[in-house]
């Protein structure tokens, strides 16, 4: 076969054509989109490298305020053990408080149950020996008693206060008084003499007693002087028992 110049000449010119077109319009088109391509992706793994640091920075805040908060909460629940401690502390000292107030309360409540038993006993006692004494005494007077108590109030008037004897006296003087003398018996005439000598000095004026007799006086003398009662008798002494007895 015979080499043909010609035509060898116009394929190497149109190889070095389409070499030139290729390369014009293909290679640095292809050239330029596979840059733009390493580019992108360059700038998106520089991108994804910036996110993946931010992630991990954001994932060590998360970390580190996971962590803050359970310190928190660990210092919330030890607070709120101790407030709950302390809460339970006061309510049982208020509890024993309570209770001790309750105790005192039932023992004072006792004590006046005891007091007021044992002040019925003893007032029910004195009112049983008041009974007793009147009735050992009632049966023990006579005019004899009688005499002896006449005596002991005759040996206690001068013993009455200055103020008091003075006022009678006074009184005995301008509106003439009389006195009244009660007795359970009756009186002798020198007891009469007697009653009305010891007036008369006591009183400093001349006097006229009138006498009376009360059976109820059981025995002893009652001698009424306008406002004034001076009187030394079984009775009285009775009454001033039985008031004892409900004083008591």
């Amino acid at each position: 076969m015979e080499l043909n110049w010609s035509t060898f000449l116009l394929e190497m010119l149109n190889f070095a054509v389409l070499v030139w077109l290729l390369a014009h319009f293909l290679y640095k088109p292809l050239q330029s989109v596979i840059a733009r391509r390493q580019q992108e992706v360059a700038d998106r793994l520089a991108e994804a490298a910036e996110r993946e640091q931010q992630a991990q920075t954001q994932q060590a805040q998360l970390d580190n305020r996971l962590k803050l908060w359970e310190q928190e909460r660990q210092q919330a629940r030890e607070q709120l053990r101790q407030e709950l401690a302390e809460e339970r502390s006061r309510k049982e000292q208020a509890l024993q408080q309570q209770l001790e107030q309750v105790r005192q309360r039932d023992e004072v409540l006792q004590q006046r149950h005891h007091q007021t038993q044992s002040h019925q006993l003893e007032r029910l006692a004195l009112q049983q020996g008041a009974r007793f004494a009147g009735r050992v005494l009632s049966s023990c007077a006579d005019a004899g008693l009688e005499a002896r108590l006449i005596e002991l109030l005759l040996e206690d008037l001068p013993k009455l206060p200055e103020e008091q004897l003075m006022e009678m006296r006074q009184q005995v003087a301008e509106q003439d008084l009389r006195p009244n003398i009660t007795t359970a018996f009756e009186l002798q005439p020198a007891q009469h003499e007697d009653l009305d000598q010891a007036l008369q000095t006591l009183l400093q004026h001349p006097v006229s007693c009138s006498f009376d007799r009360d059976p109820d006086l059981i025995a002893g003398i009652k001698i009424t002087l306008g406002p004034w009662v001076m009187q030394a008798s079984l009775q009285d002494e009775l009454v001033s028992l039985a008031e004892f007895a409900h004083e008591q």
